[in-house]
């Protein structure tokens, strides 16, 4: 008995899933404001590729999964950006504190 293959797309549909569902793994040494923002580039452009494959193979739900994980990354990317931010002015504020009080 003969096995048919399956389709392309449902290949790289599969494909596409259990490579990219899946969650991160997060090393130790990486504090959460660097992570998030390289996780948010990686998110935009996983979902780039998402929404690539779904126009190529006229998938009409992986390119919507894509557009979303897009929009994810790059509201985690913002959010690293302003918690740096944020982190920079408090090390500033507690170094003028710090020289207030030594004079």
């Amino acid at each position: 008995m003969l096995v048919q293959s399956e389709p392309m797309n449902l290949r790289v549909r599969r494909l596409w899933r259990f490579l990219w569902t899946d969650g991160y793994e997060t090393s130790v040494s990486t504090s959460p404001t660097e992570l998030e923002g390289t996780m948010g580039l990686l998110d935009k452009l996983l979902g780039r590729g998402k929404k690539a494959a779904g126009d190529v193979m006229g998938d009409a739900s992986l390119r919507r999964e894509g557009a979303a994980q897009e929009r994810q990354g790059a509201a985690e990317e913002s959010v690293g950006q302003h918690e740096q931010m944020a982190q920079e002015e408090r090390d500033q504020a507690a170094e003028a504190r710090a020289e207030r009080e030594d004079t």
